[in-house]
């Protein structure tokens, strides 16, 4: 069997730009990707049968880099092993190589072939579907975050995004960006039609697992799902699962979407918030209100379920193969009664949600500033957490600026994140080699106290560098804040944390997802609020 004509080869200039974009996130790693000229070849032979695709490649590296990122890189250099999609049998065995004049790693990729049960004697580093390796719809990002994890390129998107949000708060319309409540449910519900045999099922987050556990019937919550005892509204799984399967099958859902269990009738409960009685379920985190005895409050009582749909998937001839997007459509469902359905879209972006004169001059100087502020950076500022002797720095940096959000607070001296970046380089390389068992002066040691005093350095002599990186990051966390503070004044239900003493505080929504008209998304989370509600005592919020 050949390729056929419509099967497009892939070509070096795209091999060469994918290549760019491999360098950038696998730097995280203190990795640089090549790829052989024979690996061009390889990719059109005829051999593979079905053409090996620009996008299977991408997708394949991407799912490399969340599973088996930190494990390839501690390979070291002249390891050889195989990198394995099982999804799309794809596999690409590769060699590890250390290059003086860089001073990073090269994962020269030699070959690639479509190849079901490749066999080989190196190591195997095996992935399944992108929405296995995330455990989730599809991976979000902060919008600050997007700096580190892209330099100019994410920073330029930032404001791209910023301004988009600026001009819908002002309610002009046109292709911009649109906004979705993040929703605090649990768990998280995948249902739709399996398109391997026609059938409506329901599941949790195992459906893109290899062997997934799809509820076609109500005995397959029995077998699939033991009952889970546990305290509050997140007890009795299995029962849910019933109800949702029986319920959501009566809407003629089209393809497979996701979304966020809100209640069912077991986990509706009445309680009295500042002297004023509620209908109120805790999904997860927050808790959830409705005034009792309003319209809503009816509804919810009245309904067996209720359920946030934010996601679909498209495509592919499995459900490990879908590809998720954020247009979701309740208004194609069938109408059933007692079943409380929605989607995640912002619904109101008029009236008082619209900006104020005062508000609008806020935000527009809040973006001038971030953007002026951008354009004084040079390359060399972006371009430093590529050549960083540091394994994973993005990831490193993102811990560190997470452990002022678990603080309570962000730092807002500069000069003081990087001192404390560098304290926590060495806490953290002390804590490893107190662990090794030939102690400090071993060879393990040595090599770790010379890697240690290598990145601290690295910080030293990019401080300056860092600071400024730094200082555009907290310009954009005030620019979204604007745009945050704005959103949360528009609300049907109201949304609490529950104290330790059983009263409530009333919280803002767990957040937003901004989506830009080519689909791509972040999120817009006021992370010292919530975020730091959830990395404390998931009981009390």
């Amino acid at each position: 069997m050949r390729i056929t004509e419509v099967d497009t080869p892939v070509t070096q200039p795209q091999l060469d730009a994918l290549e760019k974009v491999l360098d950038r996130v696998f730097s995280q790693l203190g990795i640089d990707v090549e790829f052989t000229r024979h690996f061009l070849d390889r990719v059109n032979d005829e051999r593979n049968i079905k053409q090996i695709t620009l996008s299977e490649l991408g997708q394949l590296f991407k799912k490399e880099f969340m599973k088996w990122g930190k494990p390839i890189a501690r390979l070291g250099p002249d390891a050889e092993a195989v990198m394995k999609d099982l999804s799309s049998d794809i596999n690409i065995p590769f060699a590890l190589n250390w290059n003086k004049g860089s001073g990073m790693l090269e994962l020269v990729a030699k070959t690639v072939m479509r190849k079901k049960n490749f066999r080989t004697p190196n190591k195997e580093f095996p992935v399944e579907s992108v929405m296995e390796a995330e455990g989730k719809n599809t991976h979000l990002e902060h919008l600050e975050d997007e700096i580190i994890n892209a330099g100019h390129d994410g920073a330029q998107r930032i404001i791209a995004y910023l301004k988009s949000l600026e001009s819908m708060l002002q309610g002009h319309g046109g292709k911009g960006t649109n906004v979705t409540v993040k929703w605090d449910g649990a768990p998280a519900i995948i249902c739709g039609i399996d398109p391997e045999d026609g059938k409506f099922f329901v599941g949790t987050k195992g459906v893109f697992a290899k062997s997934p556990k799809l509820i076609k019937s109500v005995q397959d919550v029995e077998q699939f799902f033991p009952d889970q005892q546990e305290q509050g509204d997140r007890a009795n799984l299995r029962n849910k699962l019933k109800i949702t399967f029986t319920s959501l099958s009566k809407l003629g859902i089209e393809g497979v979407m996701q979304g966020d269990l809100l209640f069912t009738p077991d986990s509706l409960k009445t309680v009295d918030i500042a002297g004023d009685s509620y209908v109120a379920f805790k999904p997860n985190t927050i808790t959830y209100a409705v005034p009792l005895g309003s319209d809503l409050a009816t509804r919810i009582q009245n309904s067996a379920m209720g359920i946030i749909f934010h996601t679909r998937y498209s495509g592919g001839e499995t459900l490990a193969d879908m590809s998720a997007s954020f247009d979701v459509d309740v208004n194609k469902f069938k109408n059933a009664s007692g079943i409380f359905v929605d989607d995640a879209y912002y619904k109101d972006l008029t009236g008082v949600a619209t900006l104020t004169t005062q508000e609008d001059a806020a935000l527009r100087k809040a973006i001038a500033d971030a953007e002026s502020y951008l354009s004084t950076l040079d390359d060399r500022t972006f371009g430093l957490l590529s050549n960083s002797p540091i394994q994973s720095i993005g990831v490193e940096l993102k811990a560190h600026i997470n452990s002022y959000v678990r603080g309570g607070s962000f730092e807002q001296d500069p000069q003081k994140f990087v001192a404390d970046f560098v304290k926590r380089v060495n806490e953290k390389a002390a804590k490893k080699m107190a662990g090794l068992k030939t102690g400090p002066e071993g060879a393990a040691g040595q090599r770790l106290a010379q890697a240690t005093e290598q990145s601290v350095q690295w910080v030293n002599d990019n401080t300056e560098q860092l600071v400024a990186m730094y200082g555009l990051y907290m310009r954009i966390i005030a620019a979204k804040l604007l745009i945050v503070k704005k959103l949360r004044g528009i609300g049907s239900i109201e949304s609490f944390l529950q104290q330790g003493d059983g009263s409530y505080k009333v919280t803002s929504p767990e957040g937003y997802v901004a989506i830009d008209h080519m689909g791509n998304a972040v999120k817009l989370v006021d992370r010292l609020e919530f975020s730091a509600a959830n990395f404390g005592d998931k009981e009390f919020g």
